[in-house]
């Protein structure tokens, strides 16, 4: 049965128009959004190490309240919950030594511009 319903979101969000879209920031680097995940990609030109604490920062300067905060070598993983109790996460994957893959979600069918917000104070702490 949740497969049923998970699939009928699916074909219905796709009915609705294109489920990922591509954009260029004003810095040339390219955002992917996914309507159907919620989740906004991109990749930043700094250590997985700063673009974690930059996360964690970021989260708690949101006053969203604490849910993990994962790190090994490779991947980095914050989850947090808004007021309204949706959970946001970010998920990170080390490309290079300075290259960090970053994906901002906020569940399924999750708002763009709560990703939106939160890559952009990321990145901001990046810089």
């Amino acid at each position: 049965m949740k497969t049923m319903m998970a699939m009928a979101m699916i074909a219905g969000a796709t009915a609705l128009g294109p489920a990922c879209t591509t954009t260029r920031t004003g810095s040339g680097t390219v955002e992917d959004y996914n309507a159907i995940t919620g989740n906004l990609s991109t990749t930043l030109a700094a250590p997985l190490d700063k673009v974690y604490a930059a996360s964690v920062q970021t989260m708690r300067e949101l006053e969203f309240r604490q849910g993990e905060e994962k790190k090994d070598a490779l991947v980095g993983i914050i989850t947090a919950k808004m007021a309204d109790d949706r959970v946001v996460s970010v998920r990170l994957d080390k490309k290079t030594d300075n290259l960090t893959a970053v994906t901002v979600g906020g569940g399924m069918l999750g708002s763009e511009s709560v990703a939106r917000i939160v890559l952009e104070k990321i990145r901001e702490k990046v810089r």
